[in-house]
């Protein structure tokens, strides 16, 4: 009860001060107190949703599931079995996959650290789970970092994953529990989490323009992989919510229809689309292709070799000078 009390005594402490800056997750406190409505001396018990609205809530999330297989797989295996677990939720903070050494189920049960539990901040507080959701965003909650005094016990890393539309679609989440929770090597876990949801929504867009060509765009974004996919006629037909970031794409634009050398040419250099530019790059890659040869890109050309000769003249190509 001690505890309970003190640490409910420093959440309201934070939640009053003026300079929350340098606390960690204090938005997250002040949303709990503020918007929520929750009382941090309050004994958290963890809310299951039935049998039935589980599958339910799990049925939208399948098809990326089978994709993350993978990757989930790799992330369990190197995370071990001791007093560790993986969660992987909903948009709505509610894990419908759960992976944990078996002997401690029936603790992981206890905790609320299962398949159907609503983990949401409105409900939990702050959380992994829940806060990473609602601030878009990897992070990890300490024990001291947890809103209700009764989750002190675990330390969590969470990162959420977006689907092919760059719509949030769940969490990816690995929990320490007990006396593992003091030894979580957070710095590790943080890298593998993040890596983990990025490759998640990476594997999935793969999947779902299976038939389309991805363009992936180097760079770093706190929004995820930069990926397009491309018909072959150039039209863009899906963006991740990276590209959709970086390009300022919305859904009206993808189905109105954007050409991808027109959006990349908003970045770069406008483009010549004229027949002029047209058949400069025609007579520049055979020139290139015959290794500056005239006479021999004519013949390829099917034009005489005074017609070549008078056309790079126009074009001020130099055969030797083509790079």
């Amino acid at each position: 009860m001690a505890d309970l009390t003190s640490h409910a005594a420093h959440v309201r402490k934070v939640i009053t001060t003026k300079d929350i800056s340098r606390l960690p997750l204090a938005a997250s406190w002040h949303r709990c107190a503020h918007l929520h409505g929750l009382d941090p001396e309050a004994s958290l018990k963890p809310q299951r949703v039935t049998e039935m609205e589980l599958r339910r809530l799990s049925e939208p999330l399948e098809p990326l599931l089978v994709t993350a297989s993978p990757t989930l797989e790799r992330l369990r295996r190197a995370i071990g079995n001791r007093g560790v677990c993986m969660l992987v939720s909903n948009a709505q903070g509610v894990p419908v996959l759960c992976w944990g050494p078996e002997a401690d189920m029936p603790d992981l049960q206890m905790r609320g650290l299962c398949e159907g539990v609503d983990w949401s901040e409105a409900q939990s507080g702050t959380n992994g789970i829940g806060t990473s959701l609602i601030e878009r965003r990897a992070l990890c909650v300490r024990p001291h970092l947890h809103y209700y005094a009764t989750t002190l016990s675990i330390t969590c890393v969470s990162a959420p994953f977006f689907d092919d539309q760059g719509v949030l679609a769940g969490a990816a989440n690995i929990t320490y529990y007990g006396h593992a929770s003091e030894q979580a090597p957070v710095g590790l876990l943080m890298s593998s989490i993040s890596d983990a949801a990025r490759q998640i929504e990476i594997d999935h867009f793969h999947q779902t323009f299976a038939g389309d060509r991805i363009i992936s765009i180097p760079g770093e974004t706190r929004s995820g992989a930069i990926l397009l996919a491309v018909d072959r006629d150039d039209v863009i037909t899906g963006a991740t919510r990276g590209a959709r970031r970086v390009f300022g794409l919305t859904d009206t634009d993808l189905s109105a229809g954007i050409i991808a050398s027109d959006l990349f040419a908003k970045l770069l250099e406008p483009l010549d689309d004229t027949l002029q530019a047209a058949e400069y790059s025609v007579l520049r890659r055979w020139l290139i292709r015959n290794g500056g040869n005239v006479t021999a890109s004519a013949r390829d050309l099917q034009i005489s070799h005074a017609t070549l000769k008078r056309k790079l003249k126009a074009h001020s190509l130099n055969r030797r000078r083509l790079n």
